[in-house]
Formats: structure tokens, sequence, C-alpha cells
């Protein structure tokens, strides 16, 4: 498997992991906020 195929799936499961946070926890409620504006 490619490194660039590789890094992309990662960039989806994490895009689709921080949805899911988004949804269970609305963003004034965040406490990763500050963490996750990197």
């Amino acid at each position: 498997m490619a490194a660039g195929e590789t890094r992309q799936r990662v960039a989806i499961i994490y895009d689709v992991g921080l949805s899911t946070l988004y949804r269970k926890f609305p963003a004034g409620n965040m406490p990763l906020m500050p963490f996750m504006e990197k």
C-alpha cells in the first residue's frame, strides 16, 4: 500500500471520527476544542 493512500485513509477515518464527536458533543461543550484547533 502506498504511503499516500494510507495518509488519505487515516485522514478520512479521522474526519469521520471528528464528525461523530461534534454530533455527540455540541461545539461549546467540547473539552478537546483547544487541543484540536492546532
